[in-house]
């Protein structure tokens, strides 16, 4: 009786990780695709804003991800103005997912971070940012389909970095550049 235990435990991990392991190898997994969609303000104060940064997700794979998450900093002329942790990725299984990115905007920080950047907005007239993403995804994925789902057996953690082009809204810009400029104390 008491080596039935045991070997039970071992069955379970050794059939989650097939049905893991079969998941995974039932098609070449591709890479999904992740772009910049919008941005929802939640709420706005005299010194910060609550901002939802919505992600698309595209996953070209038939079979979908849990389990991860991911920590992030975002850049922009080498100045960190966000960043998160523990946000949650969930991607549907061939298929596109949006991915809320709650962020809490401190406009001291965001103007330190993006000060050179006015400068050149407002001479040269360019109203998008380059923005670099630095982060990590961890975790202990599990992959699904319609039918069956696998957890692995074994964490991961992968570090990664990028640079997108954020739209930046033309007329608020403009406003708040000359606000900056009429008043650069109340900021």
């Amino acid at each position: 009786m008491n080596r039935i235990g045991p070997v039970l435990i071992l069955v379970v991990i050794f059939l989650s990780g097939c049905a893991f392991n079969r998941l995974a190898n039932r098609v070449e997994l591709k890479e999904p695709e992740f772009s910049y969609t919008r941005h929802v303000i939640r709420t706005i104060t005299e010194s910060k804003a609550d901002v939802e940064f919505i992600i698309t997700a595209h996953n070209p794979n038939a079979v979908g991800l849990r389990n991860v998450f991911v920590d992030y900093v975002l850049l922009t002329e080498g100045g960190q103005f966000l960043k998160g942790e523990g946000l949650p990725l969930q991607l549907a299984p061939s298929a596109d997912t949006e991915i809320a990115v709650p962020t809490e905007i401190i406009y001291a920080d965001l103007i330190n971070a993006v000060g050179p950047l006015i400068e050149r907005i407002f001479l040269n007239g360019n109203y998008s940012i380059p923005v670099t993403i630095k982060g990590v995804i961890y975790g202990k994925p599990t992959f699904y389909d319609e039918f069956e789902e696998g957890t692995s057996l074994f964490s991961f953690t992968w570090e990664f970095s990028r640079t997108e082009e954020i739209p930046l809204p033309e007329r608020q810009m403009r406003e708040f550049i000359m606000q900056l400029m009429l008043n650069p104390k109340a900021h």
